[in-house]
């Protein structure tokens, strides 16, 4: 007896693995060339048992719908991600022998019941429908019937994606300032992520949360930090829309750049406080050049006399100058900055001065000595010579 009941379960575990080898040649989880071909005509006890495996190895391998277990079908592809009024090919697969039919429901390409068949097709030329639910079901010998719903997702491209600053006047340093991207006419946003970029740089990403299966206008605001490395940075954003599920990654649309204009207050190229050790009446510059945005004024002062100078750049080259402290400020409308200057004179350079000093008087006295020696050797020769007394007159 129990061989008989073992007999006449082989018809309907061959036709059962030749339904799931099929369907997985067709996902392209099974070549034919597979070893699992040949477990099909395996008629002994452990093949039986090896098919079983290979059943439920297939099933999981084609991704059947979550439903499968309590209704015998499988759906190659068991989801589909499809364009608006493009089309669709869905294979539904029967995998019980006490069926009378089997069919789809479906708003669009429906087929109603068909009998004696252990495969259906759902074929829909142009998907106008953004909440198609299609529905595979099968109508049991005992009167019941179970379905499986196929996943389907109606998608369509952001029409356009704009980018838009809350702040029009000038940016400030170190502060946050909001801005909105908006994206119009998308479909499904639930698959939708806004990205916001400053330069080549990816600042945030924000996946838009909603359940509307329709095109939709999404607005994402986000904040971004700026400093003065900033001013004149480029920034935009875009939006994707991907379906992992079915390993589709649509090309992102792009908004608008915008040009930051970041003003921050003066800040010295070299802030440090200076001090100079030079020559008497050597040349002297003293540099305290600062960047800012607005570019900074400049203010020179002499704190030993405590007045102003005239000079109103960056830079002070005076034609003299003595021992002391000089101060620089610059300034604009975001802040004030100011540098000292010390300057001392060097001691070591006065008696080389002395010496040139010296060397030059001798050289002059020498020289009025001699000419005027000649000139008393001339005039005593000639007879004109009169000495000239030395009171006075």
């Amino acid at each position: 007896m129990a061989r008989l009941q073992h007999r006449a379960r082989k018809p309907m575990l061959r036709r059962l693995l030749d339904c799931i080898l099929k369907i997985c040649q067709t996902c392209g989880a099974l070549k034919p060339s597979d070893p699992a071909h040949s477990i099909a005509a395996d008629r002994s006890g452990d093949g039986e048992v090896t098919s079983w495996f290979f059943i439920v190895a297939g099933l999981l391998a084609c991704g059947g719908t979550g439903n499968a277990a309590s209704c015998p079908v499988v759906m190659n592809p068991p989801a589909v991600v499809v364009e608006y009024n493009g089309n669709i090919t869905v294979s539904c697969w029967l995998l019980a022998e006490d069926a009378i039919g089997m069919g789809w429901e479906s708003t669009a390409g429906g087929t109603g019941l068909m009998k004696n068949i252990d495969k259906v097709t759902l074929q829909i030329k142009s998907v106008v429908d953004w909440a198609l639910s299609p529905r595979c079901y099968v109508k049991m010998a005992d009167g019941s019937q179970c379905d499986v719903v196929l996943p389907v997702t109606v998608y369509k491209s952001m029409h356009s994606v704009s980018l838009h600053m809350f702040q029009s006047s000038p940016m400030l340093e170190d502060n946050h300032y909001s801005v909105r991207c908006e994206i119009t006419s998308v479909a499904p946003a639930r698959n939708l992520t806004v990205y916001l970029h400053k330069g080549n740089k990816l600042l945030q990403a924000e996946p838009i949360l909603e359940s509307n299966p329709r095109p939709v206008h999404k607005v994402s605001v986000m904040n971004v930090a700026v400093d003065r490395n900033d001013d004149g940075a480029q920034i935009w954003c875009e939006a994707k829309l991907t379906f992992p599920q079915v390993g589709l990654y649509l090309p992102a649309v792009r908004s608008g750049s915008q040009r930051l204009s970041v003003e921050y207050p003066p800040t010295f190229i070299h802030p440090e406080n200076e001090t100079l050790e030079v020559a008497a009446r050597s040349k002297l510059h003293l540099n305290c050049t600062a960047e800012g945005k607005p570019p900074p004024d400049y203010t020179w002062r002499d704190l030993q006399s405590g007045q102003n100078l005239n000079e109103k750049g960056s830079t002070l080259a005076p034609s003299f100058h003595l021992q002391g402290t000089y101060s620089c400020t610059a300034s604009n409308i975001h802040g004030i900055r100011t540098k000292y200057f010390t300057i001392r004179e060097t001691a070591g350079n006065h008696p080389t001065m002395l010496v040139v000093i010296i060397v030059i008087t001798i050289i002059v006295v020498r020289a009025l000595l001699g000419s005027g020696l000649a000139i008393c050797i001339f005039c005593q020769r000639r007879g004109h010579f009169q000495p000239t007394p030395s009171g006075i007159v």
